[in-house]
């Protein structure tokens, strides 16, 4: 990955795993510190609430003014018990209801996409339903190309929490073979990873599993900051940092805490495995840890304990 702070755009299921709201708010404070620039989020669900509660983190870091978008179709992930606290986190943090310039998924991906004068990164941490309907999207008032022709040009590296890929630390037994995001939505899984026409890199269910962070934030108890309350919520003072390492990825690169697989394919399974394939020219690699999973559990949790002030808002503002 290059050198110069990427733009981001993120993909989330947030409202019903912690570890998503962990992840908006780390890519809010890197984009404060002037690592990234965040240019666009999109919900992966049809959550009623989720806009609003992507709303309320991201004013907490003083980005109101980054656009939100939401899953065009109702019916996807978005019944009972789905949301566990995006809506609280909306009501408790101003929001009443969704923002009213709240637009479809897919077609603030594509305006965002068509107005990139580099190309950007998108950190992709739910279902891959919206990427897929990207990449299927025709031609619109946006750009003259259609969604496979767009991502080949304005997309430089999907980083995709998906799939089960590293074995599971030493002296445990693998329980798990299929991954949350993958199950989701196999087809559109099936569909984007075998048909992407640019490099992704996958950070898998156990990468993740054993980073647990959040718990700085939590034992400090300031239920004003929008984080220890979702994490609170969510009845996970410690979460499993799958997307937040993504984010992380996302922004750094490897940062000294992960190294790349060899160059492959993955496969996904109709019944929601992944298979990797080690292939000389292929656009697909997985990360596999380099440190142990409490160093980069601080790492996280070191950025996480942040609470912006008014000069940094007016900055990331500006």
């Amino acid at each position: 990955m290059n050198e110069v702070s990427p733009h981001i755009l993120l993909d989330t299921d947030i409202g019903g795993d912690c570890d998503d709201a962990g992840a908006l708010a780390l890519l809010n404070i890197l984009a404060l510190r002037g690592e990234a620039e965040l240019l666009a989020v999109t919900s992966a669900t049809s959550r009623r609430w989720a806009p609003a509660c992507i709303a309320a983190v991201n004013r907490y870091y003083g980005a109101g003014d980054v656009p939100i978008g939401m899953m065009e179709t109702p019916g996807f992930l978005d019944g009972p018990g789905e949301d566990i606290y995006a809506e609280k986190t909306a009501r408790r943090f101003g929001l009443a209801q969704s923002p009213p310039e709240v637009e479809g998924a897919v077609r603030l991906m594509r305006r965002t996409l068509a107005a990139a004068r580099e190309k950007i990164r998108i950190a992709a941490i739910g279902p891959l339903r919206n990427l897929s309907r990207l990449m299927d999207s025709p031609p619109d008032e946006f750009s003259p190309l259609d969604g496979m022709a767009l991502l080949q040009e304005k997309v430089e590296r999907v980083a995709v929490m998906g799939g089960v890929l590293n074995s599971p630390p030493p002296g445990t037994q693998q329980i798990y073979t299929r991954e949350y995001n993958i199950l989701g939505d196999i087809q559109a899984a099936q569909r984007f990873i075998h048909g992407c026409p640019v490099p992704v890199t996958f950070i898998d269910f156990y990468l993740g599993e054993d980073v647990k962070t959040g718990g700085r934030l939590t034992a400090a108890g300031d239920m004003s900051h929008p984080i220890t309350f979702i994490y609170t919520v969510h009845g996970s003072p410690r979460r499993s940092s799958w997307d937040p390492i993504t984010v992380l990825y996302a922004v750094r690169g490897l940062d000294g805490c992960w190294a790349e697989s060899a160059p492959g394919r993955v496969t996904v399974t109709n019944d929601g495995r992944t298979i990797f394939t080690p292939l000389p020219d292929g656009r697909h690699c997985y990360l596999q840890s380099l440190l142990p999973s409490e160093a980069v559990a601080e790492r996280i949790d070191q950025l996480l304990d942040f609470h912006p002030s008014a000069v940094a808002q007016a900055v990331r503002s500006s």
